[in-house]
């Protein structure tokens, strides 16, 4: 039986809540204390243990990339498993969870961008991929990383078609549609609890335990409009489209043919994804100057210095 378990996906796209579902089930997340806190756009955590973080930021950064612009080099990512101080450091993380008998689970939505390197070291775990619409994951990331939504858009395309390549076509991954997780708790958190029930041998009490797993789902934290979606999206490109299309197929259908030469991402979508990062970079530097301008120019030292020097500037700079 499978002990670890892997919730892979996007950013804003429900691995949170399939990770707190995976944790009531019965997985260990390394510890509320070393667990990276809840905030206003996720009050009930994120369920990210933060050495695998801080880890998976260090791989990005080597690999030269980050989360908002990711490698286009799988190479590179894969190369970075020849690197003694992060391979010491990826099976010392692992170690120190895979040392008991009980199931235990990683979420970050990093990994997909670090398949190539990950799965060097993995023990054959068990995948959990949370399928959401891709417009709604665009705008909660407008909202909470000011990301533009053909951005967000792009991240998405490459985290599904990084996850598709490397574990779609595995018999140990469950697609779970956030729509019809939020739409139908009872059904789908039983679908859950089966798959890791299989993969990782059954938790005690499983009946009494259902109740517990799907309190985790809170459906009036779903904000989008079930009307607006990236079939209709202007910003959205055809292979996008056909991208989600398919995954929402692969969600009913495990043995739906994936070809990836029918989604490829835009030449130059790795420099787009810089060129916005630096836009925000600048951008922000002109508010941060603008603001520390705006807080000189209410100074009552500059009020005072404007009307002591202002018969001299009626006089001088005309």
């Amino acid at each position: 039986m499978r002990k670890m378990i892997v919730v892979l996906g996007m950013h804003r796209s429900g691995t949170s809540l399939v990770a707190e579902m995976v944790h009531r089930w019965g997985g260990a997340s390394g510890g509320g204390d070393r667990l990276l806190d809840g905030d206003r756009w996720n009050a009930r955590g994120y369920f990210e243990y933060v050495p695998l973080l801080e880890l998976n930021d260090a791989l990005l950064g080597a690999a030269g990339g980050s989360w908002r612009a990711p490698p286009a080099d799988r190479e590179a990512v894969a190369r970075l498993c020849d690197d003694e101080t992060f391979s010491r450091r990826a099976r010392e993380l692992i170690a120190a969870f895979d040392c008991g008998d009980d199931p235990w689970f990683w979420k970050d939505p990093r990994l997909p961008a670090l398949l190539p390197f990950w799965e060097k070291f993995w023990p054959d775990p068990a995948y959990i991929v949370p399928v959401r619409e891709p417009l709604h994951i665009a705008r909660s990331l407008a909202g909470r990383d000011a990301l533009s939504p053909a951005a967000a858009l792009l991240l998405w395309q490459h985290a599904m078609l990084e996850i598709m390549s490397h574990v779609g076509r595995k018999p140990q991954t469950l697609f779970v549609s956030y729509e019809e997780l939020l739409a139908d708790p009872l059904s789908q958190g039983v679908n859950l609890c089966a798959f890791l029930d299989e993969q990782c041998g059954p938790r005690a009490g499983r009946p009494a335990d259902m109740e517990k797993v799907t309190a985790a789902v809170d459906p009036s934290l779903d904000h989008g409009d079930r009307s607006d979606t990236i079939a209709g999206a202007s910003v959205a490109t055809a292979e996008q489209k056909e991208l989600h299309a398919f995954l929402e197929r692969r969600v009913a259908d495990r043995d739906a043919r994936f070809d990836a030469s029918r989604y490829p991402l835009w030449p130059g979508w790795n420099e787009a994804l810089r060129s916005f990062e630096e836009l925000k970079r600048v951008n922000r530097i002109i508010a941060e100057k603008d603001a520390h301008t705006r807080t000189i120019r209410h100074s009552v030292s500059y009020r005072l210095g404007r009307a002591l020097t202002k018969p001299f500037r009626l006089l001088f700079c005309r």
